[in-house]
Order: structure tokens, then sequence, then C-alpha cells
């Protein structure tokens, strides 16, 4: 007979099968992701995207809904009234390892920090999309900017992506590590492969059926988190009432 893990551990196999198209890294309260961007953050690099996306309840599950920026309008007709999107960029990167503090997985690694923090290590060693909010002020995105100032290109270091607390209290870091992560050479082909953001982004969330299991935050209007913030959509319109 099946135990609670066996049980879990066919539970998120089941998640994963059905979303197993879906190329973003969601992280949780005290996770950290290891990366190096693909994204070099010139004009015109497919690999990097600003969006907007709302996020909603749906038939019994959470959706995301893309908007379309030549129509300033959502991409599917149920998005509820009175909702706003959220202000992202994604970026394509290669992902080493991502550290839990909270084993979820029986495959995950039992690690300890030098100053003898337990945590629980995946291995990825995978091209994946992170995806982050601009944040108050634009405070995340403009850690992305400092970091392309100083290294010329997004492609040229790594990245550690850290998330703390949840919901209104989430908070984001985005440091340079000293790590070496690289892209193996026999796979640095694939990056010229790789889906371009806004068009893996439109077949995800541009009004198909995206109401599976999902790691995003959903944020009402009238209570706006500093850091997840929900943002207006910066475009000229005479209609507002109908986003």
């Amino acid at each position: 007979m099946a135990g609670l893990s066996s049980i879990n551990n066919r539970q998120r196999e089941r998640a994963e099968a059905r979303g197993g198209d879906r190329k973003e890294v969601w992280l949780r309260d005290g996770d950290q992701v290891f990366l190096r961007p693909v994204a070099t953050g010139e004009d015109d690099d497919p690999n990097l995207e600003e969006l907007y996306l709302y996020t909603y309840e749906s038939e019994g599950g959470w959706k995301n809904t893309l908007v379309d920026p030549d129509t300033q309008k959502p991409m599917a007709d149920d998005v509820p009234e009175g909702r706003s999107p959220s202000h992202k960029f994604a970026l394509w990167a290669y992902v080493s390892d991502i550290i839990h503090n909270q084993q979820r997985r029986d495959d995950w690694e039992e690690i300890v920090s030098p100053s003898g923090k337990k945590a629980y290590k995946e291995e990825v060693n995978d091209f994946r999309i992170i995806t982050l909010p601009f944040g108050r002020g634009n405070q995340y995105w403009n850690m992305l900017v400092d970091q392309y100032d100083d290294w010329g290109a997004l492609n040229q270091g790594v990245l550690r992506v850290k998330r703390t607390g949840a919901g209104l209290d989430t908070v984001y870091s985005l440091s340079p590590v000293a790590r070496k992560v690289d892209v193996p050479a026999g796979r640095e082909g694939e990056i010229e492969t790789l889906q371009p953001i806004w068009d893996y982004y439109v077949s995800q969330y541009g009004g198909n059926d995206s109401s599976e299991e999902t790691e995003t935050e959903v944020i009402a209007k009238p209570t706006v988190s500093e850091t997840e913030q929900v943002e207006t959509v910066p475009w000229a319109t005479d209609d507002d009432e109908d986003w």
C-alpha cells in the first residue's frame, strides 16, 4: 500500500506531466536559484521580454492571461472586472540548481550550509525561464539593469535570485555570485533554438486553457504589495473600464 510520500510524488508527477511544456521556474518562500542568463539584454533580444499578466480564479483553478500590447486588452474574455495586470519581465537562463528550505521531493539532495543551516538541492542543469515582477519603483528590474551595466551583457555572469516571504510580504533579491555556471559546450547550439519569450507566453497564457497548477501569487486590486506590485498598463486608453 502506498504511503504519504509515494502518493505525494505521484501527485507531483501528474502535475508535471500536465504542464510538461512549461519552462518557468516558480520560487516559493526561501527558495533561491542559481543561473547564467542566456539573454544578452541587447535590443531585439528574443530571450528577454516585458509582460503584463492577469492572474485570477477561473473554473476551480488559477488562470493567467497575457495582455496583448497591440489591442491593450487581455487575450481572454473571462478576466474579472476591476482586476489589473501585473507588470513582469522574463528571460531565458541556464539554471544549475535551486535551493529549497523545505523538502518537497524525495529526489532533492539534503545539504548543509557553512553556518549549519539545512537545505535541499534540486539539480536542474537545463534552460529555464525566470519571471519576476518589476517591483515598486522598478526595483527588481533595476537590479537586472545594474548587472547589465557592470558586465556589458547579461550572459557574462552568474546570478542568484532569491525569494523571501509570500503574498503581500514577498521580497526578491537578484545578485551576482562568484560561482561557476556554464552552458555545456555540447548544448550551446540550443540557445538559438529556444522559443522566444513572447511566443512562449502567448502559447501558455494567450487565451488558451492556462488554468493548470501554477505558483503565481494572486493580488486583488485593493491591496497592493510594494514588491509584488499590480500596476496600471501605461498605454493611453479611453475605455479603462474594459480592463
